[in-house]
């Protein structure tokens, strides 16, 4: 139970510290001067006494307690020396100039240093001290120690500061307005992009300056606002311009005003007139963050509690007028009830219960509460004291109260700026982080980077470097170009473009602060990230339209003027003078009277109406008179034009006109145009009444109004038939028209809605009907146009293309039947391998049988291969990486060859006879590719002996004009007619007719069409079904073809006669391979080497000088193929290297030769071909 309930008479006590400073300085008896020194030891603030030079005199136990010195460590010591910090003297400036000009600063702050070397924070409050002749002995100070409150203020400042800064960066328009629409706060890109300061916008209202047109949109918007609290609701409108023009701005309205730290409605938008330049920053105008009050000016006072229970004020010093607003003469003794009746009924409990626990347990004594001050109102005290207790058994607090009114206000304020703050920061669509560069922490990560990056800020918090990593790899030296910038210590703005969680590229805005600590390390990185993304199209898109508009501005011939009504004198540009073909050189400069005017440019008959608009403009009382006049002006060479003007008046505060602004165009051409248009109405309407459509208008009961002559050719019927009547006989089913009626009316249009028509004749079209419900002026149905279009011809088209997606099906069967057909090819040749080579095994197998499973293994090994190279080559023109490497051959010799080559199988077939008859026996050389052409040539023949049972297959060329034309021919099985332009298309071969599979992948004239096609020529067939056929396919020749005397001579045969055995390095990682390449060689005199990687390859060449060859594999482990033969040929050019490699084609090879390798091979290879390519190396180096 209080006290303060037991003793509701009891008097609080209290006394100033000023009251005590004049007695000590009146120099009393010694004591009153002890009585005074025991009271401020008992307070619960330290007390210091100076001489006038600085030393310490006299101090009380709090000094002792807080500062841990003892009273012999610091009597006598000087102040500034032993407890004031070097870097805050300031101090000891005041205290000499107080001791100089006997005046004295009341009270201040300044930090003294503890016995441990801790820095404490102190508030002083100071006064001079007298002795009996009125001179200044020393000076006295209390201080109140304000470590703990500063540092928590610095932190709130330090965290208010941060949000500001951030703030203060963003781009979009940031406006807070009470619940009446009067602005409270906007941020500084508000004024940048609308013109208006805060007080500007304080005598508007949102809807002052908002465009006519937005004003019900944004009144309903406003409602829909205010009627739901804490709910973003998006807004779109225009606002004027201080500089008269509309922008249009976009954004989220949030209404706060339910929030206690926040009450008003916070507005986020962004400006969309000109999203290029939405990249400024967003500034605060006003200060919102407050100093929290520094100055603590109170009072001292005593309050005793009697052993009787009864409560008494035996001091209180003169400041008690000002803080509780009584003198102490009206509440001494027991009256100090008028106090405690003042204090807010809400705290009076709190305060009675502190002082009940100081009381029992003899602690110090602090509380806030708020009290009723009769002069001031409603205010907040703070008061501390420490109990004693007395010789008597009474209780004495000794104490400092003090009005914090104004703080508590401030802190109040303090803390509803970093709400709202806080709030602004966590709805704002930007991403807002800070980070810790020293630990490469993550700090703060807002919650609009879900908004920017689509990942929640948590992803962000727990990896640092997350942002980075979704950069696109082409935009990240873009960022890392920036960190030296940022490690200097400078701000760094870059834009680059980002993946979203979503997979989306977006473009970004970055802006980013560093913060440096003494010593030049960047400790601290503050920034801001904005989606830019629309504004980049946006830029894109206003630089496409400014040029536009540029092009738009000189095609329409506009230019500006103004017109003082004070001087009567028009000010043209050059632009002007450039509509009347003169200069402002030869008419005297830039500025006219209007009297010259008129009498220079202005056409005789329009002098008068031009009089007569200036008249209206210096008499107007209109202050938003807009005039629009057309006249005629005579040009310097008398080409007379025609001048469309728009003026706008001006006026001055009293409403009085003082200029007018004008644009005029020169529309003399639009005139002539109009003109023109009128003449050619006529000849317009014969052309609408000859389209192919039908163009038609009825009244809302589908009654005919008019309708185009087109009607005719479509139905049959004349134009007159349906005038004042319908279209109902048209219909081939009425029940079409009913519902195309009841569509029309229903959705106001309809489009594309196709019916059957009937004609006169009875014919049955097909037509596709759109038509429109037209309004009247007050928005209500007035008639239907329509428009028929014949689509009879379309629907045929449609069928056309239902035959073709039946011929794709067909096309996909077929591809089917190519896999089955494909599979038995390899699967035959590969059954006969698997066979014959388990049969091999048998060791009692006769040598005869064994050498003729040895050729079939042979021959379906070669099968076999000649399938998967169809493949291959089928699937590299499918994927358009088919290219043409042209070299100049021997066009006999290399027919000779491909004779040769072919000679062996067809006198296998025996009936079969193959002829080669050349164009002529000169040498004739051409520029091709090589291998293509002689594909080309052995699918032709190959399919030829092929098909041909019994006869001939002649094969050759013809040289034209400008191409050679070859001609493979045969008397085989022939090719129907239906089937000749089919067979050049893949898998065809699978429709053989009933005579029996004769094998193949049924890709062979297919690779051959696109060969043909990659070398600039074309192929083609003549054939009959049992006559034979003869295909025939041509090669432009470009002026290449040059005869050459030679005479044919047999291919040279190589010689192997070197006396020396030779070695051989073998790079093969595969030990099957490499086994095969030793059994290949077994019987020569080659030893061989091997080596399983590149690097190998590599280090063999350099230590071994024996090696006479290389056969090098391309694809090996460590170092490819490619690599190595460069590196050896860097130290050993001359030694021959053979590429090796399941790569066949053109492109492979080159690689391989631009590489180094002196020649290349392609996996699997016969023991005569590689034998014949050492030999021919080997050669190559014995002769050189």
């Amino acid at each position: 139970m209080s006290i303060f309930k037991k003793m509701p008479q009891r008097i609080l006590t209290m006394f100033n510290f000023k009251n005590i400073k004049q007695r000590l300085t009146s120099n009393t008896n010694k004591s009153r001067e002890n009585s005074y020194r025991k009271l401020l030891n008992n307070l619960n603030l330290i007390a210091v006494f100076l001489d006038t030079t600085g030393k310490i005199t006299y101090c009380n136990s709090s000094f002792y307690k807080l500062t841990g010195y003892i009273p012999k460590e610091i009597i006598g010591k000087n102040w500034f020396d032993k407890m004031i910090p070097i870097e805050n003297q300031k101090s000891k400036e005041i205290f000499f100039n107080a001791m100089k000009f006997k005046k004295i600063i009341d009270h201040y702050e300044n930090p003294i240093i503890t016995k441990f070397g801790e820095k404490r924070t102190v508030f002083w409050n100071n006064s001079l001290l007298k002795n009996d002749r009125d001179e200044v002995i020393g000076i006295a100070s209390i201080g109140e120690d304000i470590s703990i409150r500063q540092k928590a203020i610095e932190n709130l400042n330090k965290s208010e500061k941060q949000f500001q800064s951030l703030v203060e960066n963003i781009n979009d328009l940031v406006m807070v307005t009470d619940a009446q629409g009067k602005f409270l706060y906007i941020s500084p890109s508000v004024e940048i992009t609308t013109g208006y300061t805060l007080k500007e916008l304080q005598k508007h209202s949102p809807l002052t300056l908002t465009h006519p047109d937005d004003q019900d949109p944004t009144k309903k918007a406003i409602s829909k606002i205010l009627k739901n609290p804490g709910v973003p609701i998006k807004k779109t409108n225009r606002i004027l311009h201080k500089n008269g023009n509309w922008i249009w701005i976009e954004g989220v309205v949030v209404n706060l005003l339910e929030d206690e730290n926040i009450k008003a409605i916070v507005a986020n938008y962004s400006d969309i007139t000109e999203k290029r330049k939405t990249n400024q920053k967003l500034k605060e105008e006003q200060n919102k963050l407050l100093k929290i009050a520094t100055t603590i000016s109170g009072l001292i006072c005593s309050l005793r509690l009697r052993p009787n229970g009864k409560i008494e004020m035996p001091y209180a010093s003169a400041a008690i007028e000002d803080v509780y607003g009584f003198k102490f003469e009206e509440i001494k003794g027991e009256n100090v009830s008028n106090i405690f009746s003042l204090i807010h009924e809400e705290d009076i409990e709190g305060v009675n219960e502190s002082i009940d626990i100081s009381a029992k347990n003899m602690t110090p004594w602090r509380k806030e509460f708020r009290y009723t001050h009769p002069q001031k109102g409603e205010v907040w005290i703070e008061g501390y004291s420490t109990p004693q207790l007395e010789k008597d058994g009474s209780i004495i607090w000794h104490g400092f109260i003090t009005d914090i009114t104004k703080r508590k206000k401030e802190e109040e304020q303090l803390i509803q700026t970093d709400n709202a703050l806080k709030s602004i920061y966590n709805n704002l669509d930007v991403a807002i982080f800070s980070m810790d560069t020293l630990n490469n922490k993550m700090l703060q990560a807002s919650v609009g980077h879900e908004a920017v990056f689509g990942y929640p800020p948590q992803d962000f918090m727990n990896n640092a470097q997350f942002w980075y990593e979704l950069i696109l790899p082409e935009d990240r030296p873009i960022v890392d170009s920036g960190y030296p910038i940022i490690l200097a210590g400078k701000s760094l703005q870059h834009q680059v473009r980002i993946k979203r969680k979503d997979g989306g590229i977006r473009w970004i805005d970055a802006k980013m602060k560093p913060t440096l600590d003494s010593k030049g390390v960047m400790v601290l990185l503050d920034g801001i990230v904005t989606d830019i993304t629309e504004r980049k199209i946006a830029e894109n898109q206003l630089r496409e339209s400014q040029t536009l508009l540029k092009d738009a501005l000189k095609i329409s011939k506009l230019c500006a003027w103004e017109y003082d009504i004070e001087l009567d004198k028009f000010t043209f540009n050059d632009q002007f003078y450039g509509l009347f073909k003169t200069t402002a050189e030869i008419e005297g400069g830039y500025t006219m009277s209007s009297k010259r005017y008129a009498e220079r440019f202005l056409h005789p008959d329009d002098v008068q109406v031009v009089s007569e608009e200036i008249k209206k403009i210096i008499e107007t009382e209109d202050p938003n008179y807009f005039s629009e006049l057309y006249h005629r002006i005579i040009c310097i060479d008398g080409d007379e034009r025609i001048m469309n003007v728009n003026v706008r008046v001006e006026k001055d505060k009293e409403g009085k006109s003082i200029r007018s602004i004008g644009v005029s165009q020169d529309i003399t051409e639009q005139k002539r145009s109009e003109k023109k248009l009128r003449v050619s109405e006529k000849k317009y309407r014969a052309i609408f009444e000859n389209v192919k459509d039908v163009f038609f208008q009825t009244d809302l009961n589908w009654k005919i109004i008019d309708i185009s002559p087109s009607i005719e050719s479509l139905s049959g019927y004349s134009r007159e038939e349906f005038i004042d009547g319908t279209l109902e006989i048209l219909y081939y089913n009425p029940a079409d028209r009913n519902k195309l009626i009841k569509e029309t009316i229903e959705k106001g249009e309809l489009k594309n809605y196709e019916v059957k028509l009937k004609t006169k004749e009875g014919l049955v079209k097909f037509i596709s009907v759109n038509s429109n419900v037209i309004l009247n002026k007050f928005g209500e149905p007035h008639h239907v146009d329509g428009v028929i279009r014949d689509i009879t011809e379309k629907k045929k088209m449609v069928e056309e293309l239902i035959v073709a997606k039946n011929k794709a099906e067909e096309s996909d069967n077929l591809k089917t039947a190519f896999l089955h057909n494909i599979s038995h090819e390899i699967r035959t040749p590969m059954n006969a391998i698997v066979g014959f080579s388990q049969l091999m095994k048998d060791p009692n197998l006769p040598q005869k049988k064994r050498s003729h499973f040895i050729d079939i293994i042979n021959e379906s090994s070669d099968q076999l291969l000649s399938i998967i190279t169809d493949i291959v080559s089928i699937a590299t023109i499918e994927a358009k990486q088919e290219k043409t490497v042209l070299k100049e051959i021997n066009l006999n010799e290399t027919l000779q060859v491909i004779l040769e080559n072919f000679l062996l199988k067809s006198k296998n077939k025996g009936n079969v006879e193959l002829n080669f008859t050349p164009f002529s026996q000169e040498g004739i050389h051409i520029e091709t590719d090589k291998t293509k052409f002689i594909q080309v040539l052995n699918n032709l023949i190959g399919n030829s002996l092929k098909y041909t049972v019994k006869g001939f297959v002649n094969f050759g060329y013809i040289i034209k004009e400008s191409e050679i034309e070859f001609f493979v021919e045969d008397s085989g099985i022939g090719i129907a007619s239906n089937m000749l332009d089919e067979i050049f298309n893949r898998f065809r071969q699978v429709e053989n007719s009933d005579g029996p599979m004769l094998g193949g992948s049924g890709l062979g004239l297919s690779i051959s069409k696109a060969y043909v096609e990659l070398l600039g020529g074309k192929i083609w067939v003549n054939s009959e079904l049992g006559k034979g056929s003869k295909f025939f396919f041509t090669i432009p020749h470009k002026n290449k073809v040059k005869p050459i005397i030679s005479v044919f001579k047999d291919r040279p045969k190589l010689n192997f006669d070197f006396n020396d055995s030779i070695t051989m390095l073998v790079a093969e990682d595969e030990d099957f391979n490499f086994m095969l390449i030793e059994e290949l060689f077994s019987e020569t005199n080659i030893n061989l080497l091997r080596a399983e990687n590149g690097m190998e390859v590599v280090e063999l060449c350099k230590s071994n000088q024996e090696i006479n060859i290389v056969l090098m594999d391309i694809k090996m482990p460590l170092l490819n193929g490619y690599e190595a033969t460069k590196l050896i040929k860097e130290f050993s050019p001359s030694l021959p290297i053979i590429a090796q490699t399941a790569y066949s084609t053109e492109m492979d090879k080159n690689k391989a030769l631009e590489s180094g390798c002196d020649d290349f091979i392609s996996k699997p290879f016969k023991k005569e071909n590689i034998i014949n390519k050492i030999i021919e190396q080997l050669n190559k180096v014995k002769s050189n």
